[in-house]
């Protein structure tokens, strides 16, 4: 139970970390899967 508990806290930090890091950049990778979607239709047609 301890081991559940620290790795949820570090898990919890990360997320943390994560939701500061991508906060900016998810019009960037909104960006890059229309980019990427427009490929793969293209490709796939």
């Amino acid at each position: 139970m301890v081991e559940d508990i620290g790795q949820y806290g570090s898990v919890k930090a990360k997320d943390a970390m994560n939701r500061r890091l991508y906060k900016r950049p998810i019009i960037v990778e909104t960006a890059i899967y229309r980019v990427f979607v427009i490929n793969y239709r293209i490709f796939v047609i």
